[in-house]
């Protein structure tokens, strides 16, 4: 099965999932937002906001990626569909 982002409504709906995919990985780990923010050496509010949708820069990605255990290459591919959304 393979997933298509050709038609509108698709692509509307990659952009929640970067948010979604950060938030279930900090929540897996059994992790708060004030210790993944420190980990990845961001403010709360700043993690917050990228929880609540705000697109990360590309050294976020990289900071997120290292706090909540996950692939950057992992990250990145949903960071490129949610900017394309």
């Amino acid at each position: 099965m393979s997933i298509s982002f050709d038609d509108r409504k698709g692509i509307e709906a990659a952009g929640p999932v970067f948010s979604w995919l950060v938030r279930l990985s900090r929540q897996t780990l059994g992790r708060s937002v004030e210790e993944v923010a420190r980990l990845a050496g961001m403010t709360v509010s700043d993690w917050q906001a990228i929880e609540d949708g705000r697109i990360p820069s590309r050294a976020q990605l990289r900071s997120i990626a290292k706090a909540i255990d996950l692939r950057i290459e992992q990250l990145a591919i949903i960071d490129r569909i949610r900017r394309k959304a």
